[in-house]
């Protein structure tokens, strides 16, 4: 391809010689839109003397042809493959939770000890299905639809609980991080959830066995695909700058 993106010189397989095509944008409006299936199609070779006669440059301003209403709409998909790290979807202000703030009207907290009793409620109820099954899904989509405000308030209702495994909340709490690295899915999500955690819950993690044990597996995951990730920008960084080269 020449360095103006003009023209671009290629060998066809069983084919003699060397073909030259030029940039059709450089002649006509070329919409850009998704094509379905049905639209991908041979193209032929480019001659001296064109189809039935007619130059190239005749056929480089032929009119424009109605365009057909036939939008794809891509399917959504959270990821691709499990082989990918991916970032979420979720809007750019879940990505750091803010301290609750308690708005008072009347002497009144428009966060009743009612409200907080049922967000904690469903946030128990969902980590602990996840602990029981090792699945957290449904536990991180509830997450990933509240507010900042709500989500510091759920991570601020986190208890050890009576030190036991199965109802220590702040361990089911990594081991759901975790089991999100460990399928490359909310990347920033994830370290943004953390750094909240460990702010609000600090010193209860150093004092416990668990869940520095526990920290410490997340860390591990972490830093794997930490640099994984540093290897593959690097070397599509590479890849991009060879062939911006024009000595290439």
């Amino acid at each position: 391809m020449s360095v103006t993106g003009e023209y671009l010189a290629a060998t066809i397989q069983d084919e003699l010689g060397v073909t030259l095509w030029t940039n059709k944008a450089l002649f006509k409006h070329v919409p850009t839109r998704q094509i379905s299936e049905k639209e991908i199609g041979q193209v032929a070779l480019p001659t001296v003397s064109g189809e039935n006669n007619e130059g190239m440059l005749e056929g480089a301003f032929e009119e424009d042809q109605d365009e057909e209403d036939d939008t794809v709409v891509a399917p959504t998909i959270e990821q691709l493959s499990s082989e990918l790290t991916t970032l979420s979807l979720a809007r750019k202000n879940i990505l750091a939770p803010k301290q609750q703030a308690e708005v008072e009207d009347d002497g009144k907290s428009r966060i009743t000890k009612v409200e907080k009793a049922r967000f904690e409620e469903v946030l128990s109820s969902k980590l602990q299905a996840g602990a029981a099954t090792g699945t957290y899904d449904e536990f991180i989509e509830h997450l990933k639809s509240l507010s900042p405000s709500s989500a510091d308030l759920e991570l601020r209702s986190l208890s050890i609980g009576d030190g036991n495994e199965g109802s220590n909340e702040l361990l089911h709490f990594i081991r759901a991080l975790t089991a999100r690295l460990k399928a490359r899915r909310d990347y920033e999500l994830t370290q943004a959830w953390m750094t909240v955690f460990l702010k609000l819950h600090f010193d209860v993690v150093m004092e416990s066995e668990d869940l520095l044990a526990a920290l410490s597996e997340w860390k591990e995951y972490q830093e794997k695909e930490c640099s994984r990730l540093d290897g593959l920008v690097g070397y599509c960084s590479g890849v991009v700058t060879f062939l911006r080269n024009p000595r290439t």
